[in-house]
C-alpha cells in the first residue's frame, strides 16, 4: 500500500492544504534528508519527503509506512518510532524527541553523553536567566535593587519583591512564577549579545546563519549566467523573506522583555503573544538546519555539478514566511520598527542586551 502512495506520483503537499502543523525531521539516511513530518486528516502523521529520488518533488507517504518504503540506519529507526509515539510535529516537540532518543542511547554513547551534558547546560541557563529576568523586572518596577544584589536572601528579597508586587498590582508570588515562565520561553531564542544565561538561543542562531547565507547567495547572484541566475535568485528571495520574518519576530520578543513589566503585569494577555511569537519564529526557521549546509554544499560544488545543484536547492526551498504584525496593543508588546531589531545592531535588542548584561555583571559580583 505504501508504495502505491510513490507510483501514483505527487499526492498532494499537506503543508499547504491547511495550516496543519509539521516539523522537521533529522534522520541521517541519504532518501530521507530534509524529510518532514506532518498531521493529516486522513491517516494520523504523515511524512513528506523532498526531492524524493532526484525528482525535484515532494511525495507524500503515511508515516506508519514510512519504514517499509525506505530503507532506515538504526538511528533512524528509533528516531521513527519515538516520533510516531510522541506525536512531535512542532520544532519544539522534534527537540525534545531527538533528545529523547539520545539520552536512551540509541543514537550511541558519545550522543548520550551530550544530550546529558546539553540537558544539565540548559537547566543551568534557566535558573540564571531567571534570576536575571526578576532583577529586570525589579529595576523596571523604580524598586532599589543594589542592597539585593549584594545580600540576595532574607529580608531584602522579601520587601523589594513585595514593593515590585505593589507597584505592578499582582501577587507577591506571580512575581517569580512569570519571570520563570518567561525564562523557559526566551531559551530557544536567546539574545543579541551575550554569555552564559543571555546567549543567543539556537533560533537567533539559526537567524543569523540564514542571514550569512543570504549575503553569500547574493554575492554568488552578481556574476551568475543565465543558466544558474533563476535557481540562485529563488535561493536568495526565499532566505532574505526568511530573515526580514525572523528579524520582525525576534524584535518583537525583545520587545517583550525589554518592557517586563508591562509583560509581567498583562501576564495572561502577553504570555499567549509571546508564545504564539515563538512558534511562529520556530516554524520559519525550522527547515534551515537542514537546508543551509545543502545551499552551502551546491555554492561549493564544480562549475560541471552547480547547475544541478542548484535546481535541487531549489526544489528543496520552503515556502516564503509571511509575518501578520501582532496588535501592537499587546501588554508588554514593544514594536520593532528597524528592519534590524532583532538583530545586535537593532535598537531594541542591544538596549535589552546592555541592560541585561549590568544586571548579570552584578550578580556575578555578589557571588
Amino acid at each position: 500500500m505504501a508504495g502505491g502512495w510513490l507510483v501514483g506520483g505527487l499526492v498532494r503537499d499537506v503543508l499547504t492544504r491547511r495550516k496543519l502543523r509539521s516539523a522537521a525531521v533529522p534522520f541521517e539516511s541519504g532518501p530521507l534528508r530534509m524529510a518532514r513530518v506532518a498531521e493529516d486528516e486522513r491517516h494520523g502523521l504523515v511524512a513528506v519527503l523532498r526531492d524524493f529520488a532526484g525528482s525535484c518533488a515532494r511525495y507524500t507517504v503515511p508515516w506508519a509506512d514510512l519504514p517499509d518504503t525506505v530503507p532506515m540506519s538504526e538511528r533512524d529507526a528509533a528516531l521513527h518510532k519515538v516520533v510516531e509515539e510522541t506525536k512531535a510535529v512542532t520544532p519544539a516537540a522534534m527537540r525534545e524527541a531527538v533528545t529523547q532518543v539520545a539520552l536512551a542511547g540509541l543514537f550511541g554513547p558519545e550522543a548520550k553523553a551530550q544530550a546529558t551534558a546539553a540537558a544539565r547546560s540548559e537547566g543551568q541557563r534557566e535558573r540564571e536567566l531567571h534570576a536575571v529576568l526578576i532583577f529586570h523586572l525589579l529595576h523596571a518596577s523604580q524598586t532599589d535593587v543594589r542592597a539585593l544584589v549584594e545580600t540576595p536572601a532574607g529580608r531584602h528579597a522579601k520587601t523589594a519583591v513585595s514593593e515590585a508586587a505593589s507597584a505592578l498590582g499582582i501577587r507577591r508570588g506571580d512575581i517569580f512564577g512569570r519571570t520563570g515562565e518567561l525564562a523557559k520561553r526566551l531559551l530557544p531564542v536567546g539574545f543579541a549579545s551575550g554569555s552564559g544565561p543571555l546567549a543567543a538561543g539556537w533560533l537567533r542562531v539559526l537567524h543569523r546563519e540564514v542571514a550569512e547565507l543570504n549575503q553569500r547567495l547574493n554575492t554568488r547572484l552578481a556574476d551568475a549566467d543565465a543558466e544558474l541566475e533563476p535557481d540562485l535568485r529563488a535561493a536568495m528571495e526565499v532566505s532574505a523573506a526568511t530573515v526580514r520574518a525572523s528579524a520582525q519576530l525576534l524584535g518583537l520578543i525583545d520587545g517583550a522583555v525589554l518592557g517586563i513589566g508591562a509583560t509581567v503585569r498583562q501576564w495572561e494577555t502577553a504570555q499567549p503573544t509571546l508564545v504564539h511569537m515563538v512558534d511562529k519564529l520556530s516554524d520559519i526557521l525550522d527547515e534551515w538546519g537542514g537546508l543551509i549546509p545543502e545551499a552551502q554544499d551546491a555554492l561549493r560544488a564544480p562549475d560541471g555539478e552547480l547547475a544541478p545543484r542548484l535546481r535541487r536547492l531549489r526544489a528543496l526551498l520552503p515556502t516564503p514566511p509571511v509575518v501578520a504584525h501582532p496588535a501592537i496593543a499587546t501588554p508588554g508588546i514593544v514594536p520593532a520598527t528597524a528592519a534590524g531589531a532583532g538583530e545586535p545592531g537593532g535598537s531594541v535588542s542591544s538596549e535589552l542586551s546592555e541592560r541585561l548584561h549590568g544586571i548579570w555583571s552584578s550578580l556575578k559580583k555578589g557571588e
